[in-house]
């Protein structure tokens, strides 16, 4: 996709801290090519004025030129911050490129899915419950749909306004709520607490799971749905980078190691306590990279090494022996460490 500019027409409030921007793309045809629950990469400056690149699931499309995301500030003064501050009707952004194929297509055609989500993660489930909506008022097919939504607080969930309004209108569709910071009385859709492991019993194994949330979220519910419905497809969605189990206090400067890069012979510093991809961008070398949550497989590398690997949702055992791993899941430990960023996949 090529770059294209994009208009905001509409901002607006669904949490306090959740913001709902409505973009008007330049090239219509560009448009035609997203689908609701696949993402755009945004390039803006952040609240420093730096320019930078991120990911937002579209949430809805309209007509031929026009979309529309969800975005959750973060208090971390980055770009989902940066919008929320400046990004009103009549700004002008750029759209990068589409990424994603979680869409409705991949679930169309099943019986029964299951969909799990924390927070903003909501806005993968919210896109396909929408497109979901088109395909009923259009006398197509659905399946039967039921959500597990975890949030701290009632007020901390984005779209719970139609939310409660798909569950009293389509027959298809059940949501169950929890609440895990705040106690409320019990009800047949909202709880208190965390979903235990009734929450996820179905009457029939749902051909298709999706989870969408932090990445410790997405990491959990795999493990969970891999053994309670080893059958099911799994499709995750994390949007938070992992983090070491037990970061360093070392620096780049005093950690004593360093990464050499394959291709220039660059030998640079490293710091224990970031990523392979932040170490490696820290000094400006480019690396292809989306998602940073260990999900789309973008940033895979070759490495040899002593490293600490996290958990990530794309690569397999095989690739694991043959050195390759995912730069955004991956942290120097010690010592000398050979790093190919360009491998071509």
């Amino acid at each position: 996709m090529p770059t294209v500019q994009a208009r905001c027409e509409s901002s607006s409030l669904k949490t306090d801290d959740v913001r709902l921007f409505r973009l008007k793309l330049e090239n219509s045809p560009v448009r035609q090519a997203i689908s609701a629950g696949q993402h755009i990469t945004l390039v803006y400056p952040d609240l420093q004025g730096r320019p930078q690149r991120r990911l937002y699931s579209v949430i809805r499309t309209t007509g031929t030129d026009t979309i529309e995301i969800a975005v959750q500030r973060t208090g971390k003064q980055g770009l989902s911050d940066s919008l929320h501050a400046t990004l009103r009707a009549g700004s002008v952004l750029a759209v990068e490129g589409v990424s994603g194929s979680i869409t409705v297509d991949r679930i169309k055609d099943a019986r029964q899915v299951l969909m799990v989500a924390a927070g903003i993660g909501i806005t993968l489930p919210m896109a396909l419950l929408n497109a979901l909506a088109e395909r009923d008022d259009a006398g197509l097919p659905v399946p039967a749909i039921r959500l597990i939504l975890c949030a701290p607080y009632v007020v901390s969930i984005p779209f719970l306004h139609e939310l409660l309004q798909l569950s009293l209108t389509r027959r298809w569709f059940h949501f169950d709520a929890y609440i895990t910071r705040e106690p409320i009385l019990s009800h047949s859709q909202f709880h208190s607490g965390r979903p235990t492991a009734a929450a996820f019993e179905l009457e029939q194994a749902p051909e298709t799971v999706i989870a969408c949330g932090g990445f410790a979220f997405a990491h959990a519910i795999r493990e969970h749905i891999s053994q309670r419905y080893p059958d099911s497809q799994l499709l995750l969605e994390a949007f938070t980078a992992p983090t070491r189990d037990e970061p360093s206090a070392q620096s780049a400067k005093d950690s004593g190691i360093t990464l050499q890069l394959t291709r220039s012979e660059q030998h640079v510093s490293a710091d224990p306590s970031l990523s392979l991809l932040d170490n490696l961008q820290l000094h400006g070398i480019p690396i292809k990279n989306q998602c940073r949550s260990g999900i789309c497989g973008s940033c895979r590398v070759h490495v040899s090494g002593e490293v600490h690997r996290e958990p990530d949702f794309c690569l397999d055992e095989q690739d694991k022996a043959q050195g390759y791993a995912l730069a955004c899941c991956t942290f120097p430990r010690a010592g000398h460490i050979i790093v190919d960023p360009g491998i071509s996949h």
